[in-house]
Parts: structure tokens; C-alpha cells; sequence
């Protein structure tokens, strides 16, 4: 696998890291993956290596998850992605996230100009807690101090004062949406956004979704064709 570091975002060496799995026949589109809270660009290999197969050129975005707020989370991908558009200003990007690496993309989409704004050609998002995480506010309530290791814990729970509730976006991409039945990180009821494009469950749970052949299938045709599947929207 190709490795590519972009930008440094401030004075840590390794604040942010971009790995990049090149196509051997490009079809000249560019997907970014992003991960979630707990994870790597790792958890995300096994997918952006079928969309290599696929001839999508293939960037995968990692932070260190738990160690920093949300909003410099977003502040570090809103960095790379505006960077990306601009090393490659003819080719059609997509986006795909897994949990809260959705919450990253929507903050980052609240920084692009209307020009680079433009470059999404689609967004696919799997679980996010896009009304915020019950499962993150029981874990506050129960442990409090935690938020002092997982600093965006907060910042991504269903509780009122909470950042994912102040992102409101002005950059409308594609963006699709797809929910676990078995997910209590995520619930499919609090995934919705008001202007997604596509919304469908799939009958797993909120990690093994990454990797389920009937997400990839999925994504695939959302990206193709603007939709996950042609009638009924729940996999069995």
C-alpha cells in the first residue's frame, strides 16, 4: 500500500495521516474513507481495497480518534479534504464514513466554498449518529471523568448541549445513508439527515457493517447511480 502524508495541521508530527491505495486501471474518481471513534484507517482497508478493484483511486483518512474534541477532528479532515480537491480539481470525489466519521464529514462540509463544495459528487455514510449517540450519554452518566480519554465522547452524544447538534450544513452533496438494525451506538432512528438523498438498513450490527458484502454492493450503486437499491430498502 502506497503511503502519502499530507499538510501538517499544527506543531504534532503526526497529527493526521493519509494512506492512498492507487487503482491499476483509474477510472480517474477518488473516494476518501473515514473511520470512528476507536479506529484506524485500518478498519476501513478491506473496503477501500474492493473499490480499488473497482478502478476508484482511494484515499483513507486517520486521527487519532479519542485524543483530541470534535471540532479539531473536523478542523483536520476540513484541512485534507480542501487540500484533495485541490490536488485533484477533475476528478469526481466521493466520500464514505463509518460513525462518527460522518459527524467529521458534516462539520468539514460546513468549511468548503460553494466551489469545492461542488467537487462532492457523493457521500455515503454508514451508522451515523447524526442526532447523537444514547449510547455515548449512558456512558458519560455512568462514568463521567471519562471524557477526559475520550475527549469527543461528549461532543458526539444525544445529550442537548452537545456539538453534533450545532452542525448545520450548507453543503448539500449526494449523501446516502445507511443504518444497522442491530445498533445501540447509532441507532438507525437518530441517523437521519433532512436532506439525504437514500436511506436503508441493513440487518448487522454497528462495526461488522463495514464489511458486509451487501454494503458494499450498496455503495457502489449509490455512487453509479444515486440510489442503494432499486425498491425495498431493508437487506435480510
Amino acid at each position: 500500500m502506497h503511503s502519502k502524508r499530507y499538510l501538517r495541521l499544527d506543531e504534532q508530527p503526526q497529527y493526521y495521516k493519509v494512506k492512498f491505495l492507487k487503482a491499476k486501471k483509474s477510472n480517474h474518481e477518488i473516494i476518501i474513507f473515514v473511520h470512528g471513534l476507536f479506529r484506524s484507517y485500518r478498519s476501513m482497508y478491506l473496503l477501500a481495497r474492493f473499490f480499488r478493484k473497482k478502478a476508484y483511486d482511494c484515499y483513507l483518512f486517520d486521527y487519532p480518534s479519542t485524543k483530541h474534541m470534535l471540532q479539531k477532528h473536523i478542523d483536520g479532515f476540513s484541512h485534507f479534504l480542501n487540500h484533495c480537491i485541490t490536488q485533484h480539481p477533475h476528478e469526481k470525489i466521493h466520500i464514505i464514513t463509518h460513525s462518527m466519521g460522518g459527524i467529521l464529514l458534516r462539520g468539514a462540509l460546513n468549511q468548503l466554498s460553494t466551489q469545492h463544495c461542488q467537487h462532492i459528487q457523493s457521500v455515503v455514510m454508514l451508522v451515523p449518529p447524526n442526532q447523537g449517540s444514547p449510547y455515548a450519554s449512558k456512558i458519560l452518566t455512568w462514568l463521567p471523568k471519562i471524557k477526559l480519554l475520550i475527549k469527543p465522547l461528549f461532543d458526539i452524544s444525544h445529550l442537548p448541549q452537545a456539538h453534533v447538534h450545532t452542525l448545520k450544513s450548507v453543503c448539500h452533496p449526494n449523501i446516502g445513508i445507511i443504518a444497522a438494525k442491530y445498533d445501540k451506538k447509532a441507532p438507525s432512528e437518530l441517523a437521519h439527515l433532512p436532506y439525504q438523498k437514500d436511506f436503508m438498513i441493513i440487518n448487522i450490527t454497528h462495526s461488522l457493517i463495514i464489511d458486509h458484502p451487501k454494503t458494499k454492493k450498496a455503495i457502489l450503486n449509490f455512487i453509479r447511480f444515486g440510489r442503494f437499491l432499486p425498491q425495498n430498502n431493508i437487506f435480510k
